[in-house]
């Protein structure tokens, strides 16, 4: 005899009673439907809605016919281009050396919009290199430098013939405003050099570097001195100096060889043999301090050698005429000036 119990079984009316509810609720939401779609007052709100719409469409601006719609400002489309390529994936550079690389772009794709009115630069290759050319300086056909003073006329002076030995030499250096005359219209070739006329002369020719500190006030240059920047800068440079006791005496008159040594110092000529003085009769007169310089002026061609002069006449006063002579040539010797 089995021992199982038997299972009760479920009744077999409820899923009946379910689909009794089912279509209970549906009748009832029907007719609930139906009752308030028939209502006097849903009609009476519907022509009124539709009346309100028409007239938010009348009060709506209107654009003229033909008129293209307004594309979408520049600045926009530059920012969704930013967007889409901040998106795409990047890829390494075209050395391969895992650098960030650029995606490629069509031309009709947002990210190829540019400004037509800024210029775009031209792509240039890393290996491309910038030569930029050494300056450089014109030269004039003798080889001086053009970018010098300009030329003016050269004065004219009421004491200086035009068949002077000098005239040229004088007239070379008013044209670069080197030397200049006295206010009466003279330039007095013949007259003795004072010191304070020579500093002012070698200030005006000679463009050379500073080469010691600017010197104490000398006690015979008052502070309104015509001459105190010349003897300032002559010094400065090392063409002159002054006395013992800060003393310059600019209205002393200058022999020659302090000349011709102050303008050897001044351009650091090297000193030379001094057999080339044996040429001048009076070499005795020449002090020892001065011989290495005067033959140093002499190799360079400061002073010239000409069959006809025996005499160097050192100790003598030198002219304005004869200092310009020497001037002209050390500029000719600097290659600022042509050859004679």
């Amino acid at each position: 005899m089995s021992n199982q119990v038997p299972q009760p079984q479920p009744p077999a009316d409820r899923d009946d009673e379910w689909v009794a509810v089912v279509i209970a609720l549906g009748a009832l939401a029907g007719l609930l439907g139906w009752t308030v779609f028939q209502s006097p007052w849903l009609q009476d709100a519907q022509p009124r809605l539709q009346s309100r719409q028409l007239t938010e469409q009348e009060n709506l601006p209107t654009k003229p016919r033909g008129e293209s719609p307004t594309p979408p400002p520049l600045e926009s489309l530059r920012n969704q281009a930013e967007v889409q390529r901040q998106s795409l994936p990047t890829g390494k550079g075209p050395d391969d050396s895992g650098g960030e690389g650029t995606a490629a772009t069509d031309e009709s794709s947002p990210l190829a919009i540019t400004n037509a009115s800024e210029p775009q630069p031209e792509p240039r290759s890393p290996q491309q290199s910038l030569t930029v050319p050494a300056p450089s300086v014109p030269l004039s056909e003798n080889g001086a430098d053009s970018t010098s003073t300009p030329l003016t006329p050269p004065l004219v002076f009421s004491d200086l013939p035009s068949d002077y030995w000098a005239k040229p030499y004088i007239d070379a250096l008013t044209t670069r405003g080197i030397l200049a005359g006295f206010p009466d219209g003279t330039f007095g070739p013949d007259q003795a050099m004072t010191r304070a006329e020579l500093a002012a002369q070698l200030a005006n020719a000679f463009e050379l570097p500073i080469r010691s500190d600017a010197p104490s006030a000398f006690v015979d240059i008052p502070a309104n001195y015509w001459a105190t920047g010349g003897i300032q800068k002559a010094v400065m440079t090392g063409f002159m100096k002054g006395y013992p006791n800060a003393v310059f005496q600019p209205e002393q008159t200058v022999p020659r060889v302090q000349v011709i040594a102050a303008i050897a110092a001044g351009l650091q000529l090297q000193p030379a043999d001094t057999v080339a003085l044996s040429q001048y009769q009076d070499q005795a007169e020449i002090p020892g301090w001065a011989q290495e310089k005067i033959a140093a002026a002499i190799a360079a061609g400061i002073i010239t050698s000409q069959s006809n002069q025996t005499e160097l006449r050192p100790n003598q006063p030198a002219t304005r005429a004869e200092v310009a002579a020497m001037l002209y040539r050390a500029l000719i010797y600097l290659g600022e000036l042509p050859a004679e």
